[in-house]
């Protein structure tokens, strides 16, 4: 009994050194490198016209910036991060100036005026880095959603581009 177990352990030992040690073995779980050719990547930019008509481009930046704004305050109600609220409002404030660039002067005017309130809001949330303001610029957020929905829907304000 005792001569079967030395038997069998001396062949086990023999088989596991014979694989760990086989070359063909360790080759055949090794990843071999891909020789797939590379080809280049060439660039070339290429300029796309905007072919849509200026009410169309309006209503599209409206669009933008009424979502943005509303993510902004949505991002104040839920107290998300800071980055997620300052590029909410970085981003309402450059469509609203892509809006301004359509309008003639008079609504312009007016139109800088709620950018430069969205720009205070935007500038007390960065200062206010643990939150504890939200409320108060959700609420002017708000406010400024309301006046600008009301000043610059389409409707009100197609005979100005």
């Amino acid at each position: 009994m005792n001569f079967k177990k030395t038997f069998f352990l001396i062949i086990a030992g023999f088989l596991v050194l014979e694989l760990a040690g086989c070359e063909a073995f360790v080759r055949k779980f090794t990843r071999k490198k891909k020789t797939a050719p590379e080809e280049e990547l060439v660039l070339v930019p290429q300029e796309y016209k905007n072919t849509a008509s200026p009410e169309a481009q309006y209503r599209d930046y409206f669009i933008f910036w009424k979502e943005e704004h509303e993510e902004l305050i949505d991002a104040l109600l839920q107290n998300k991060p800071m980055k997620k609220k300052v590029k909410s409002g970085q981003e309402a404030i450059k469509h609203l100036e892509n809006m301004k660039m359509m309008l003639k002067e008079p609504s312009q005017q007016k139109l800088n005026d709620y950018i430069g309130r969205l720009s205070d809001i935007l500038g007390g949330v960065e200062r206010d880095s643990y939150g504890r303001n939200n409320d108060f610029y959700r609420v002017r957020a708000e406010d400024l959603e309301r006046d600008i929905m009301r000043d610059y829907s389409y409707n009100k304000i197609k005979s100005a581009l």
